[in-house]
């Protein structure tokens, strides 16, 4: 509690403070709202770098399973000239045993192009499947790469307009304060530095509504006489009789 020598009622200087309190209550909110506007576009921008990742990664998928079947084509390739070459050495053999090795060769060969030609089969269909799924990506990314940039401006536009009106209430808070009384204004930013939020509230049966907590006999009797700066014992706010 601050020590006064006069019984000249402080009430004119509280309700200054209260209109510094509005004002600085409405640039907290501003500033907080401007502050929460990058994150908002960083947010945006990861969404959207994710999306763009995984289109990316769809598109590596499908480079690799087409050098994957194009180097299985090859191979298919490879044993069908295989194949014709052993089935024309069949008519140049000149034993059984050597025939019946060339014919178990060429089956074997002709049994491996047939899986490999499986493959190839299947590694189609997950080819287009994975085409499939980069057209749908594409389209997701540039209704997604529309929809960031117009929220970048419309963001941009909100931080621009926040600023503004935040440096409107600054001007009309320093209207407010340079009519204050140095020793009171002074209190008055020292709790606002811990108070942020409410820095001057109302008691009301004896109880301080920024804390909720009871106050001393003293104390309230000190708010009602309203002749000197009276700070709540818990939680050091500056306590003010409402006018009802």
């Amino acid at each position: 509690m601050e020590e006064e020598t006069s019984n000249v009622s402080i009430r004119p200087e509280i309700d200054k403070l209260l209109l510094l309190q509005e004002k600085d209550t409405k640039i907290l909110e501003l500033t907080e709202d401007l502050e929460e506007q990058p994150r908002k576009i960083a947010a945006l921008r990861e969404s959207f770098l994710g999306q763009s990742q995984d289109l990316n990664a769809a598109k590596e998928e499908s480079k690799a399973k087409q050098a994957e079947m194009k180097k299985i084509e090859l191979e298919v390739e490879s044993t069908k000239q295989e194949i014709l070459k052993h089935s024309n050495q069949l008519f140049q053999v000149k034993t059984n045993e050597e025939y019946k090795a060339l014919e178990k060769e060429i089956a074997l060969e002709k049994s491996q192009s047939g899986e490999k030609e499986d493959v190839i089969l299947e590694d189609m269909m997950v080819i287009d499947g994975i085409k499939e799924k980069i057209k749908t990506l594409e389209e997701a990314h540039a209704k997604d790469e529309a929809v960031l940039k117009e929220q970048e401006v419309v963001i941009e536009e909100r931080i621009k307009n926040l600023k503004a009106q935040i440096e409107q209430l600054q001007g009309e808070r320093h209207s407010i304060e340079v009519d204050v009384r140095d020793d009171i204004l002074s209190l008055y930013n020292r709790v606002l530095n811990i108070r942020p939020e409410s820095p001057v509230v109302p008691v009301r049966d004896h109880i301080c509504m920024g804390c909720h907590m009871e106050l001393i006999h003293q104390s309230s009797s000190d708010v009602k006489r309203c002749t000197e700066m009276v700070f709540c014992e818990n939680c050091s706010r500056i306590l003010y009789e409402p006018v009802e």
